[in-house]
């Protein structure tokens, strides 16, 4: 803001953040007073993450005042979000302007001077929670006695419609005059049927030490409940000196919200009453419905404890904390206790009576035919149940499908060549492979595959009249595609795909209303099509990706199939690669939207990780096809796809392709920044990404994988604008490292000149 006449350097220079912080005596950038409007800036009291809040006098009502500031450096490197982090501040001036309690910080005025937007609000001198506990935990009777009026203020904004969303020791000041405790800082506030964008799905806000479950993963569903959490948060901190979680990061600690539990307060300090333990963790609950229904509720439990009455909330025993539990995973509970013990169990007795006894042949059939049965059902719900599909399991779904096949591999090697039984010996042939194809690598599946193929072939040519067979058989050469396609096998791969097509087709000519049959169909046209792509045949490609799309199109017309829709938008999304590809930009664009929008209607009926990855693929390639023709537009669509990404990176650090997507994005904003001239964040993208990357290379350090994204962000840190004094420093840096991964991934051939440039380059800068 450099046309402005109320200096950048007001705002320039960090403070320790904190009730009384002042400034630096000295400092230029600190010289008091200056006018801002009606308002006499005496000195800089704190500053958070866009505003600075300054002790001023309001020359018009001669009174002393706090004045929140918008700060310039917040907003410099936002480009097309700066308008709405000015909303955002509008919004959090009106909520507090809205509210009147004696325990929440009086707003008293909402304006603008030169060019900066402020609010004044009620100057609380003295010092904050997280101040009193800096030396240690509070005792139980202090601790509550805050708390509890601040639950009642919390309760008051609720009841006027406005959640804080960011409650914390931090943001509860404590008048050194009264000893009163006060609410202030509803930055993050959000107004009950408030209609605006400004909090999108998917958006992650607040501190993550304090922020409650269903806040860490989108903040725009955040309710009164999670309010309530935040308090338990509070209080808990008060009382054990330190937060429910921490970690070394914010995306660990966000994990850690998501999926642990709170440790007791009392196994952190022994001197804290079990009833104000029992309070505490009933509003850390993962679930909304297991904390108190309100803040005015907390409030009065803690009355009861203060007053020595019996609180109303009981510690959960163990059988209630193994309930809690299961209903939080109930596929995790359902897959572990029942399928893992009953099931396996079930196996067991059932594999040991078939081999153990002498049974007829015809029941140790049906006693196969049972137990593999079993299986099947586990396999499925692994692979497809949506339970599965949450946050941080990932890693419970690889573990589980192991443990699915190595049931499968026990069943075939006591039954492979039983004449009775070939269509189940190939279907599990075909689920070996599916699962050794996701665990292990589709180059290990491939044997499956051709032993599935070998049985299926024959049973199809036994009775070429069974549907069964066919669509078996059509799904394993579909199978053997894929795999034969990521081992690089294109001609063999297209081969394999057209077999399926062939089969597929009559099978749909036969019974065109079958919505499966034409799903699967319109699959193997697209499976084609990826094929025909990587062979740089676009235009094909682009043919059979728009016949998959009409057989899609004219079913999903009567079928609001959720299956159907997911693969629409894979479609679609395929589509625009192509065109992408082809540099048919306005074309792949509009596939890219038409792929966001059957995505959006599909979370209507359900929605999975891998839809919301998808979606944030598609507002990434999208934000890659406006980048030069409509370059504030594609800001827009990086910054929505990272907002939905990051997040959900954080709740999987396990998933290689949550992780990839966000350092991609970054590179995007990267170049972009480096477009308008916003070095400053331009640097912070590319070591942001450089630093996902390293991650992912050195989690897969035999291959390389990654390796290629990473010397990509390397170069472009050569590239960046930096001060002339660190430049030097850098360039060896970065391209020393790029010089060690040429060296260690020899393989890659696109290194090569990498290598050697960055040897001539690092012996000229030395």
């Amino acid at each position: 803001m450099a046309d402005s006449t109320f200096p950048d350097d007001f705002c320039s220079q960090p403070d320790t953040v904190g009730h009384n912080s002042g400034s630096a005596e000295g400092s230029p950038e600190n010289v008091f007073p200056r006018m801002l409007g009606d308002y006499e800036l005496l000195d800089k009291l704190g500053e958070g993450g866009m505003g600075v809040v300054y002790l001023a006098r309001q020359s018009s009502a001669k009174r002393t005042v706090a004045l929140k500031v918008i700060r310039p450096a917040s907003l410099a490197g936002l480009g097309s979000r700066k308008q709405m982090m000015l909303d955002r501040f509008q919004i959090e001036a009106e909520a507090a302007a809205s509210l009147e309690h004696n325990n929440i910080v009086t707003v008293y005025d909402v304006g603008e001077a030169d060019g900066h937007r402020y609010f004044s609000m009620r100057y609380v001198p003295g010092s904050s929670l997280a101040d009193l506990i800096h030396n240690g935990p509070l005792a139980n009777q202090t601790a509550a006695e805050y708390m509890e009026p601040v639950a009642r203020a919390v309760h008051t904004a609720h009841e006027q419609g406005v959640l804080h969303r960011d409650i914390k020791p931090q943001n509860v000041l404590i008048d050194s005059e009264s000893g009163a405790a006060l609410v202030a800082d509803f930055g993050l506030a959000k107004l009950h049927g408030d209609q605006s964008e400004l909090t999108r799905a998917g958006e992650v806000m607040g501190t993550p030490q304090f922020m409650s479950p269903e806040q860490a993963t989108d903040s725009g569903r955040v309710t009164a409940q999670s309010d309530v959490y935040s308090l338990g948060a509070t209080l808990y901190n008060l009382l054990t000196g330190r937060p429910v979680f921490q970690a070394a990061t914010p995306l660990e600690t966000l994990r850690q919200v998501l999926d642990e539990e709170p440790v007791d307060p009392c196994a952190l300090n022994r001197d804290i009453d079990k009833d104000l333990s029992t309070i505490c963790l009933k509003c850390l609950q993962k679930s909304p419905t297991n904390r108190y229904e309100s803040a005015l509720d907390l409030a009065n439990e803690l009355q009861r404890y203060l007053s020595g009455s019996p609180i109303h909330a009981r510690p959960l025993g163990p059988l209630a904390r193994v309930w809690r539990w299961s209903r939080r995973n109930r596929l995790v509970a359902t897959l572990a206790v029942a399928a893992t013990v009953g099931l396996v169990g079930g196996l067991a007795t059932t594999t040991v009576a078939y081999f153990q006894t002498a049974a007829a042949h015809q029941r140790s059939e049906e006693s196969f035919r049972q137990a593999i049965g079993m299986i099947n059902v586990f396999f499925t719900s692994v692979s497809e149940e949506t339970l599965l599909d949450q946050p941080g399991l990932q890693p419970l779904r690889y573990d589980l499908l192991k443990q699915a096949r190595r049931y499968y591999s026990g069943f075939l090697r006591q039954r492979e060549g039983d004449p009775d039984i070939q269509d189940q010996l190939a279907d599990t042939h075909y689920r070996v492979g599916r699962i050794t194809a996701e665990v292990e690598s589709p180059e290990a599946a491939l044997g499956n595959y051709e032993e599935a193929l070998a049985i299926q072939q024959q049973l199809v040519a036994d009775y070429p009249n069974s549907l069964a067979h066919r669509v078996s058989l059509a799904d394993t050469l579909n199978a053997k595609g894929e795999a034969l396609f990521f081992v690089g096998e294109l001609d063999a791969s297209i081969k394999v795909f057209r077999e399926s097509k062939s089969i597929r087709q009559h099978l749909h000519d036969e019974s065109p209303g079958d919505v499966e049959l034409a799903r699967k169909l319109a699959n193997t046209y697209m499976n084609i099509s990826v094929v025909l792509g990587n062979q740089e045949k676009r235009n094909e490609s682009v043919s059979h990706l728009q016949t998959a799309q009409k057989i899609r199109s004219a079913v999903d017309k009567n079928h609001n199939d959720s299956k159907l829709l997911r693969d629409l938008a894979k479609g679609y999304y395929n589509l625009g690669k192509v065109l992408d590809d082809s540099n048919r930009l306005e074309e792949s664009a509009d596939n890219y939207r038409e792929a966001i929008g059957t995505l959006e209607k599909l979370s209507q009926i359900e929605s999975t990780m891998t839809d919301r990855h998808l979606t944030h693929l598609c507002l990434f390639s999208l934000a890659q096809t406006q980048f030069e023709s409509v370059p504030d537009l594609a800001m827009s669509n990086y910054q929505r796809a990272l907002d939905g990404a990051a997040p959900l990176a954080a709740a999987n650090p396990s998933v290689v392709r949550f992780q990839q997507i966000v350092g991609l994005i970054h590179i995007g904003l990267a170049e972009r920044y480096a477009q308008t001239g916003e070095s400053e964040e331009e640097l912070n993208s590319l070591n942001t990404a450089a630093s996902t990357f390293r991650h992912l290379v050195a989690q897969d350090s035999a291959t390389g994988t990654h390796a290629d994204d990473l010397i990509v962000t390397l170069q472009m840190l050569t590239m960046a604008e930096v001060p002339e004094a660190s430049q030097k420093s850098q360039l060896v840096r970065f391209r020393t490292q790029m010089l060690e991964l040429a060296k260690q991934f020899p393989k890659i051939q696109a290194f090569a000149d990498t290598a050697e440039e960055a040897s001539i380059a690092i012996a000229e800068l030395k």
